[in-house]
């Protein structure tokens, strides 16, 4: 895309066979890395949008998270089976053997500064240092709290910074977790029991926005705060005391 225009440059990049959940531009810009739930890592002519050589196969699930070096001759990758893989940028070639330690998906990866180093951050709530020339840990692990109740935890907001994110929303949800929450035939989002929580205009029905974790609505022109907003059991917080006379 024209960062300056926001249209299209070229055609689409085709070659993936599944969703596409990562991209990075390497140092210099002139190539891009992609990572696919097609379990592949591929690289393409950021002018051409051809693709470079075959694709990087090695990882047996997903890859959820790519990154360059800072010298853009090595490429590292996340994948949901657990593993942190170091591929050259140049061959496609894997270096070395998968980096093991993680015990859930690997959703983020990125080089040190200096390239000596890789972090990685996982499912299993950990994040994770590894030694590039080592392909070893420098550290067991750092251990990242996550709240119990995560699986609750949506974000509902229309607007682009989550500051003005609807607060307490687990309760409008309940047993509708795992399930899609919009319908597609009317646009209203819908919580436990049936309940119609709001109406979604259809410019915003057309990309998905519902994941395990967020409800994420931005509409084009008009946001919405809801930081304040009161609802459910704690509809009796509308009213702010301190301005009552």
């Amino acid at each position: 895309w024209d960062a300056a225009t926001g249209l299209p440059l070229g055609e689409p990049f085709r070659g993936h066979t599944s969703s596409v959940n990562s991209v990075s531009f390497s140092p210099d810009g002139t190539r891009v890395v992609s990572g696919s739930f097609d379990s592949t890592v591929r690289l393409w002519d950021a002018a051409t949008g051809l693709p470079l050589g075959e694709p990087f196969r090695g990882h047996t699930e997903s890859v959820n998270s790519v990154s360059f070096s800072p010298d853009g001759t090595r490429i590292v990758s996340g994948s949901w089976d657990s593993t942190v893989r170091l591929w050259d940028a140049a061959t496609g070639l894997p270096l070395g053997e998968p980096f093991r330690g993680h015990t859930s998906s690997v959703y983020s990866v990125s080089f040190s500064p200096d390239g000596t180093r890789i972090v990685s951050g996982s499912y299993d709530s950990t994040v994770r240092l590894w030694d590039v020339v080592m392909g070893q840990q420098f550290q067991e692990h750092t251990e990242i709290p996550i709240p119990t109740n995560t699986s609750n935890n949506h974000d509902i907001c229309f607007a682009s910074d989550l500051e003005y994110t609807l607060p307490n929303s687990a309760e409008l949800f309940h047993d509708h977790l795992h399930s899609t929450l919009l319908s597609q035939t009317d646009g209203w989002m819908v919580g436990a029991d049936d309940r119609l929580l709001f109406w979604v205009p259809p410019t915003s029905r057309e990309q998905p926005f519902h994941s395990p974790g967020t409800v994420f609505v931005i509409p084009s022109v008009q946001q919405i705060d809801l930081s304040r907003m009161a609802h459910g059991e704690h509809w009796s917080n509308c009213r702010d005391i301190s301005t009552c006379r």
